[in-house]
């Protein structure tokens, strides 16, 4: 089974602390939620708490040099899904802007969903005055794995990222108060490690900064089916 992705969805605001998203349509039972979330201002945030209880978090990073941001990503197996979530920051005051998106996958194990072992130091990276964001290489257990990367850009950009080379961009969202994000992903035939490229950021100036999460989905086994390169393909071979 290849991991497909169902659809996207996102909300952005200007002055309040509460982004409200739809579920993507098409959204199935058994099928991945991914969440990403930034909340900037000149407060010191904590990402503690920022995002629905029925979203299991991955990471949540604050950063204070800069400008200040709260970056979170969570993950979800969809099951009777509401129209729509509410992504609220945690001590974020009124005033704040930033924005949410949910991207949904299909074809995930849904008892194993991540094809890694996440850490914060080797999957999270935060740069400052960066007009090509980079994400961290990633190493895959299982062939098919999805690579999935989540970009927040702070600053006076003027135009949503572009995906690396090789990556498709599921969805790209410009919050319209100078911040940007978008998620990108790639399918991995084969098991090992993955370098990505730099986003790009046309037009940006140099005094900008980013947060970059990069997570690897598992491919779901089909009944009967063996993940792997060697024992899959050799019965393939004499069967056929």
């Amino acid at each position: 089974m290849t991991i497909t992705v169902v659809g996207a969805e996102s909300n952005t605001q200007s002055e309040t602390l509460t982004h409200t998203v739809s579920v993507p349509a098409g959204t199935a039972d058994g099928d991945t939620m991914i969440s990403f979330s930034m909340w900037v201002d000149d407060d010191h945030l904590t990402p503690t708490g920022t995002g629905p209880s029925a979203f299991t978090e991955i990471d949540g990073q604050v950063e204070t040099v800069g400008s200040d941001n709260t970056t979170w990503i969570a993950r979800r197996e969809a099951s009777s899904e509401p129209a729509s979530y509410q992504f609220t920051g945690n001590g974020v005051t009124s005033n704040d802007n930033g924005g949410t998106l949910i991207v949904t996958f299909r074809g995930v194990d849904t008892t194993d969903v991540l094809d890694f072992t996440y850490a914060t130091a080797n999957h999270y990276i935060s740069s400052q005055n960066d007009t090509t964001p980079t994400s961290q290489p990633i190493t895959t257990n299982n062939d098919g794995a999805m690579i999935v990367i989540c970009c927040a850009v702070n600053g006076d950009v003027t135009s949503v990222p572009t995906a690396p080379v090789n990556y498709d961009t599921q969805i790209s969202v410009d919050e319209g108060f100078a911040r940007v994000f978008a998620c990108v992903t790639q399918i991995l035939d084969n098991s090992g490690t993955e370098t990505p490229g730099a986003f790009g950021l046309p037009g940006a100036p140099s005094n900008i900064d980013c947060s970059l999460y990069i997570l690897a989905l598992k491919r779901a086994v089909p009944a009967g089916g063996v993940i792997g390169r060697g024992i899959g393909r050799g019965i393939g071979r004499g069967i056929g």
